[in-house]
């Protein structure tokens, strides 16, 4: 019998993980989208095991220069450092590791609400409606076979599993559930299973912060199940070494972030309303886990200017229904109990509207709660079917039905997440009246030399959000790039009023200036730049240029020798004190400087062309036609580059003595 029960039971975890892999094997060609590229293709961090000291030690955009966060979640560059070093940077083997680590997930769920049932018979008294405890409902579809394949097919878990940065939310729901697991095996007992669930629970705080409320579910399950280990006291203590774990995990924090949340601002609603907005988004995501119909990567957040309006009373009730049934379960249906406390424990970071920055709402905060949902969910299942004759079809047709629906939308969501265009694209058109994912789509147009369509992003993106610095700013510099330098400056401008201290946006605009031929005002803004910032490598060469525009160009070497000072590859800065070095009449170091510049970026063209002239003026044609042959090369599409090559050409037949 117990030799059947395992092969059942092995059967089950196989098909799990089957089914969990499958929904999400069309994400496996999908490119890296939107925060992907800074946290893994320009993270230095994941490519040296060096830089662990680092990853223990920092927030989690430290890596980037000036990079500031409210978060601190090491386990996440150390898994995406052992991703590259198997995969290197291709996108699908990021993507197979969010597959693995959900289809743990899923399987582990599945092992907790099996020892669940196998625990308490009031939780087998209650998912079959009165039968007795030990009574199988179905050889396959038990209650925790069908909370798992609910898990693992949930539309809701899409932005987790398919965005390789939805990474945290599947390792802290991994070592979360293993603690969970480990604790309920080690029955109270302070030994080997114990201390994995402590380890556990270490890692999943490292992975990110709602592990902290794993402490408060292990209370609940004690509770609940009535687990007779010691009295009151030794209980307690059980709880102890958690809490330790939870301090050292805060003290690592505060010491990474120099504070427990130190940029904590919350700028869509007045401070004194923004404890009555979690009302509102609790709401929204209960409605989500019932009704995954509408997916969406960015969900607009309204505030509520008073909790007396209708959306704010109405979600106060739904809020207070859910916790008057929290109450009720605890008195009749202690496992309905813990199932509504898991859907909210998870979910108490992300109501600390405050903390998070962007957006107050994301799917994936949803991961690990859906766990608590799907449990429910079978248990519905179940007890529907109580008075049902061959309740055992009718229970597995309900779940296999339910699991297909889900796994059609999940699969038809995975593929908006092919690639920046097409997930931006998708955004705008479900969340129109966001600013922040136009800019997004704007820049992705940009980039793709899309500027007309870019530019009417950037312009409804402002419409939303007129008081956005990098709106203005990025509107200019598609601006620019179109040629229209008066309509870019009022754009850098009115970014500039905005926030004043943004070095990049006023470089920009100095830039502008320097192109519309207002050189003074251009200097004007590079001098108030390097004010505060005297080792700005690019404002100092700016400024060296703006000064050779006029023609001081003792002025500008010195400005460029400055910024070759901290940047000694600085491409601009090379080629331009050559060209000042021209312009004073130095061809030798002219050709120096050219050279150099050509070593830091090969694959310029224009600096070819320019050193190919130079080498022309003194009489080397052999060199001058090979660097405009590279030129043609490298821009076949201008034209200036052929005509110099051919006047080289010719002018190294008629003066072949010169070649020398």
């Amino acid at each position: 019998m117990r030799s059947k029960t395992i092969n059942r039971t092995g059967l089950q975890v196989l098909i799990i993980f089957l089914i969990s892999c499958a929904v999400y094997l069309n994400t496996l060609p999908n490119e890296f989208v939107y925060d992907d590229n800074a946290q893994v293709l320009e993270n230095p961090w994941i490519r040296d095991i060096k830089h662990l000291p680092e990853i223990f030690s920092r927030n989690v955009w430290s890596f980037r220069t000036g990079g500031t966060s409210n978060y601190y979640r090491p386990m996440m560059h150390v898994i995406y450092m052992f991703t590259y070093h198997v995969f290197g940077f291709k996108p699908w083997g990021f993507h197979l590791v969010n597959i693995l680590f959900h289809s743990l997930n899923s399987v582990l769920l599945f092992l907790i609400v099996k020892m669940l049932s196998d625990l308490q018979a009031g939780w087998q008294a209650s998912l079959q409606a009165g039968k007795p405890a030990g009574q199988s409902v179905s050889s396959l579809f038990s209650p925790a076979f069908i909370a798992a394949l609910l898990f693992a097919t949930h539309p809701i878990h899409t932005e987790a599993v398919s965005w390789v940065a939805g990474l945290p939310d599947l390792s802290y729901s991994l070592f979360f559930l293993l603690s969970f697991y480990f604790y309920i095996k080690a029955e109270g007992q302070y030994r080997g299973y114990y201390v994995l669930s402590l380890i556990s629970f270490f890692l999943s705080t490292l992975s990110k912060e709602p592990a902290l409320t794993l402490p408060f579910v292990l209370i609940a399950y004690d509770y609940a199940f009535g687990i007779k280990t010691g009295n009151i006291t030794n209980r307690l203590v059980r709880y102890v070494p958690y809490v330790l774990i939870g301090g050292i995990y805060v003290s690592l924090r505060v010491h990474a972030l120099n504070g427990l949340i130190p940029n904590a601002s919350y700028e869509n609603s007045a401070s004194s309303n923004y404890m009555i907005d979690v009302f509102p988004l609790f709401t929204e995501y209960l409605k989500d886990l019932l009704f995954p119909i509408n997916p969406r990567f960015w969900h607009s957040f309204h505030p509520l200017e008073s909790i007396f309006t209708a959306k704010g009373m109405i979600s106060l009730a739904i809020t207070c229904a859910y916790a008057m049934l929290c109450v009720a379960a605890w008195k009749k249906n202690r496992a309905v109990f813990l199932c509504l406390l898991f859907i909210v424990l998870p979910l108490l970071p992300a109501f600390y509207i405050k903390g998070i920055s962007a957006k107050p709402y994301a799917e994936r905060y949803l991961y690990l709660s859906s766990g608590g949902f799907v449990m429910l969910a079978a248990m519905l299942i179940v007890s529907l079917t109580h008075k049902i004759r061959r309740r055992g079809l009718i229970i597995a047709i309900m779940a296999i039905s339910l699991t297909g629906l889900y796994s059609i939308q999940t699969i038809k969501r995975n593929a908006v997440w092919e690639n920046d265009l097409r997930l931006f694209s998708d955004t705008v058109s479900t969340s129109p009246d966001a600013a922040l994912p136009r800019r997004q789509l704007g820049g992705i147009l940009f980039n793709m030399g899309r500027l007309d369509e870019a530019i009417e992003q950037y312009r409804i993106a402002l419409s939303l959000d007129e008081n956005s610095a990098a709106g203005h700013a990025n509107l200019g510099l598609a601006l620019m790039k179109k040629g229209l330098t008066k309509e870019a400056i009022k754009e850098y401008q009115r970014a500039v009023e905005i926030d004043p201290g943004d070095v990049n946006v006023r470089l920009e605009l100095g830039r502008a200036y320097a192109k519309s031929g207002s050189t003074d005002k251009a200097i004007e803004h590079y001098r108030i730049i390097l004010k505060n910032n005297p080792d700005s490598v690019e404002t100092n060469t700016a400024l060296g240029a703006a000064l050779a525009a006029k023609g001081s160009f003792n002025d500008a070497v010195a400005y460029y020798e400055k910024a070759l000072s901290i940047d000694p590859g600085y491409a601009e800065a090379l080629y331009n004190l050559g060209a000042a070095y021209a312009n004073l009449g130095y061809l030798d170091k002219t050709v120096g400087y050219f050279e150099a510049a050509i070593r830091s970026r090969p694959d310029n063209a224009f600096y070819r062309n320019m050193l190919g002239i130079t080498y022309g003026q003194r009489g080397l044609f052999d060199n001058a036609v090979e660097q405009f042959n590279m030129a043609v090369r490298l821009d076949p599409s201008e034209s200036a580059y052929r005509e110099n090559l051919e006047r080289a050409l010719k002018m190294k037949e008629s003066s072949p003595e010169k070649n020398k």
